[in-house]
């Protein structure tokens, strides 16, 4: 009976070390992919700082309930954003928009999330980023049972050692090495990137030296309101391609040109590509290198505006109920998307007039964005009084 008794309870207690082990291997399967810091400060990319979430598993995972959490340096006066109502897809990424109130640099692209706690966002020199499972405002200098934690720059709370700080600017971001590899070491997972990626809009690939070195990547509007693309490669070995894609919001990229490698070899190459139908407004560029096996690497993501007197013009702003539409015919508009502060849409329509009733909405900072039947897309931020 003993002998039973003993077997029973080795059984058990197997059966919960085997379930503890897959609730931890569960905790670290959304983990802390990308952090900028600088954002706002002299010589930003970008006017805000951002966060970004990554799901390493190929499933969708429900966040609900979970908080993001921030202390500066070695604070331990911690501030907290609670997550609620967002699902992280499957090998897809979640990204948090950590406001400030300065101009400097450009506009992020829609977030998930907004996060305001003070004026400035998070310490550029260094500060501490937990993401848990729960809502309870940490009160200690380093979190307990987070799910990812990253310590950056001065921090003097990190998992074993803190991002490295050397090379970090306000046009640069801590970016984890490899998306599937989280060795609790924060020195030895993050990077600082070379300018801020926005990882958040590259797809899995696998990690390791990629065949192609590139050593630049520009854009500048031509006279005839063209974006002349240049890029150079220092070394060019087993490569395919390059595919050149664009975006007007830095999160959904389509292909619009195909350069190939112009051979094996170490020496250095330039290209240039021509995009003639550049979209109204901001343009976002990257390029994604294919190799001769079809893995991929994405370039780093760059920026140029396009402005143009003919552009569509939503007015009035502040409007109360009825938004007009100008400059352009109406018959050209292939519909009209609205978005909400945080991202998300609220009306997607095709409309018969200029006139556009919002009556419905509340009052709010709201994105509308118009689509052209040429394939050209035109955004404006408006006040919903």
């Amino acid at each position: 009976m003993k002998r039973v008794f003993k077997k029973l309870t080795l059984c058990f207690l197997v059966l919960v070390l085997f379930q503890s082990f897959n609730v931890l291997g569960a905790i670290n399967d959304v983990r802390i992919f990308e952090i900028y810091s600088g954002g706002g400060n002299a010589g930003a990319t970008y006017d805000d700082d951002f966060i970004i979430l990554f799901n390493s598993t190929t499933t969708p995972i429900d966040l609900n309930g979970w908080s993001l959490q921030y202390a500066s340096g070695s604070s331990s006066a911690w501030t907290k954003l609670n997550i609620n109502a967002i699902s992280i897809p499957g090998r897809g990424f979640v990204l948090i928009n950590v406001k400030t109130t300065t101009t400097v640099g450009i506009d992020l692209p829609l977030a998930s999330i907004d996060w305001t706690f003070d004026n400035d966002g998070m310490a550029q020199a260094g500060g501490k980023v937990a993401l848990m499972q729960n809502q309870t405002l940490i009160a200690t200098a380093a979190p307990v049972g987070a799910a990812d934690f990253v310590g950056y720059g001065t921090a003097t709370s990190s998992e074993t050692s803190p991002a490295i700080s050397t090379g970090i600017s306000s046009a640069r971001s801590y970016v984890r090495k490899n998306y599937d590899i989280d060795t609790d070491n924060n020195l030895a997972d993050f990077r600082v990137s070379t300018a801020t990626e926005f990882s958040g809009n590259t797809p899995y690939t696998s990690s390791g030296p990629f065949p192609v070195k590139l050593s630049k990547f520009s854009a500048q509007i031509s006279q005839e309101s063209n974006v002349s693309l240049n890029w150079e490669t220092t070394s060019e070995t087993s490569f395919s391609h390059f595919e050149i894609q664009r975006s007007g919001d830095a999160l959904g990229f389509e292909t619009i040109g195909k350069e190939s490698s112009k051979g094996n070899n170490v020496d250095q190459n330039t290209y240039e590509f021509l995009d003639e139908k550049p979209l109204q407004g901001q343009n976002y560029y990257r390029l994604k290198q294919v190799d001769i096996d079809g893995s991929v690497e994405f370039s780093k993501i760059i920026a140029i505006q396009i402005n143009d007197i003919s552009a569509i013009v939503f007015y009035p702003n502040p409007v109360v109920d009825v938004l007009e539409i100008s400059g352009v015919g109406i018959n050209q508009v292939e519909k009209i998307r609205i978005f909400n502060s945080i991202g998300k849409e609220i009306e997607n329509l095709s409309p018969l007039n200029n006139r556009i009733n919002i009556s419905n909405l509340d009052a709010q900072i709201l994105l509308i964005e118009a689509k052209l039947k040429d394939g050209s897309i035109y955004k404006k931020r408006i006040v919903k009084l």
